[in-house]
């Protein structure tokens, strides 16, 4: 499946470049996540000159940005490494595609029209807002007073939807070297120990337990982007503790007292970047069977990822 950036879908109407890169932001993040996002979703080379507000043009409000990753981010995506449309372009002798009885023929939405003509999968993906909030996307090929046919296009304009596409589309994991792979591109405010894929690898592969590590994960990546810069909770960063870190259902929780002194050199572990020994009676918790997830807690107002120590069979049974 590939999904084709709408250019009509800019038009000026966001009410400020923060807003703008607010969406951006999202847009990466699944990007970051999402495999089948990152390899599909297609935009044209022209994009960066699509006007998103009253005062800016896409470029320039990227380049209005004082965060110096989101910008790089942004730029190398539609400046630089796409993936772009224009380098695989599908052929059309009768090369004229309407929306709304604008010429859509060099956009996005003209490329997904003529991928389904040659029978490919092809979606589109509008900026909200606009006046593209609605699937699907009707595509008038040749001139709206004498049209050749009309293609109706899937089209998704919030990230939950392209999300809920690509996850239709990546297939299961099917064994654990899949499952940090797929982890590593998901969750980017992660990051996992290089022993981990060992541990796994002598346990039996079991899918549930990959649906809920998934879900442990997602939080834990939910938990570190909630913060505030200077790494004080939000309120959504207090939400996420009171919901999942706490009580007697909580999905988190430290080890006991007892099991902290009797199991101290199993829950130690060393981090191979640093060389440093870390202790993490803190983990999540998958009951059937009994997995746990380790990490250090609290985390320290700076750090900006959360190093994961330990994937597996629960360590505290006696």
């Amino acid at each position: 499946m590939k999904w084709f950036v709408n250019d009509l879908s800019l038009q000026r109407q966001f009410g400020s470049d923060h807003e703008f890169l607010g969406v951006l932001q999202d847009l990466l993040r699944l990007r970051h996540k999402s495999a089948a996002v990152a390899e599909g979703l297609h935009c044209s080379k022209s994009l960066r000159e699509a006007p998103v507000t009253a005062h800016s043009n896409f470029r320039e409000a990227v380049q209005k940005s004082a965060d110096q990753n989101l910008r790089r981010a942004v730029l190398e995506w539609v400046a630089s490494k796409g993936p772009f449309w224009e380098d695989s372009r599908a052929a059309n002798a009768d090369d004229y595609f309407e929306v709304q009885t604008i010429d859509a023929t060099d956009t996005g939405a003209g490329e997904a029209a003529r991928q389904i003509l040659i029978g490919a999968a092809a979606s589109t993906y509008s900026f909200q807002g606009a006046a593209y909030d609605y699937s699907p996307l009707r595509i008038t090929h040749g001139l709206s007073e004498a049209p050749l046919g009309q293609l109706d296009v899937t089209n998704v304009w919030t990230v939950d939807q392209l999300l809920a596409d690509a996850h239709r589309l990546e297939a299961a994991p099917q064994n654990w070297e899949q499952v940090i792979e797929r982890a590593k591109r998901r969750f980017d405010r992660l990051a996992f120990s290089s022993n981990i894929s060992e541990i796994l690898r002598g346990e039996p592969f079991i899918p549930y337990v990959v649906e809920r590590l998934f879900e442990l994960l997602r939080v834990l990546q939910e938990f570190v982007e909630s913060r505030n810069a200077d790494g004080t909770y939000s309120t959504e960063t207090q939400r996420l503790i009171n919901e999942h870190f706490s009580g007697e259902k909580a999905w988190f929780s430290g080890e006991s007292d007892g099991n902290e002194n009797d199991f101290r050199s199993k829950l130690t572990f060393r981090d191979s970047d640093d060389g440093e020994d870390h202790f993490c009676p803190w983990h999540g918790k998958i009951k059937t069977p009994q997995f746990r997830v380790h990490f250090p807690w609290p985390m320290e107002s700076a750090q900006k990822t959360l190093k994961i120590f330990y994937i597996g069979p629960k360590i505290t049974k006696k």
